[in-house]
């Protein structure tokens, strides 16, 4: 009774939806101004980090919709839309494409200065301390990714339909 247009406020699942678009919306953003903006010592790896933190969030988003929702959109430019729905399984591969992408930033940048720098930077300076944690370096993130891609096998695959070659991946 509440699935429809009129009732997005109190439709639970239009909330689910909104934030992960305007996630995403946030990321791409991000990521068309990312190479037109000027950085100070390690360019390459300042651009590399900015370019992981999108894709890592943008492959966040996708992964929530292809989990709550039958079709989802794929949106790679920023404040705009389609009406092209693609099933859940589509969804679930663009997130996995977006984690590919920022593990290949993360590798291509390295572990420089300048990687930490930035990612430290994105991180708010309360989550940083003592008692939750740092940044991630390099190898965590990766790891992180590679769980992520995981939690997007377990998540949207019936145990009992399972192949080899999830399981592998997992």
């Amino acid at each position: 009774a509440i699935n429809t247009n009129s009732q997005q406020g109190g439709n639970p699942g239009f909330h689910e939806w909104a934030y992960a678009y305007q996630l995403n919306n946030a990321c791409n953003t991000v990521l068309e101004a990312v190479d037109k903006t000027t950085f100070s010592g390690d360019a390459a790896a300042k651009k590399n980090a900015v370019k992981a933190w999108a894709y890592f969030w943008k492959g966040i988003a996708y992964a929530r919709v292809g989990s709550m929702y039958y079709a989802g959109l794929i949106v790679d430019k920023a404040s705009v839309t389609n009406g092209k729905y693609v099933a859940k399984d589509a969804i679930i591969t663009e997130s996995n494409s977006n984690f590919d992408k920022a593990a290949a930033a993360i590798t291509a940048s390295g572990a420089t200065s300048g990687f930490g720098e930035v990612i430290g930077a994105l991180i708010p300076d309360f989550f940083q301390d003592n008692s939750f944690g740092a940044a991630p370096t390099k190898d965590q993130w990766l790891r992180l990714i590679n769980t992520m891609k995981a939690r997007n096998i377990l998540v949207n695959t019936p145990t009992a339909t399972m192949t080899a070659t999830q399981w592998d991946a997992v």
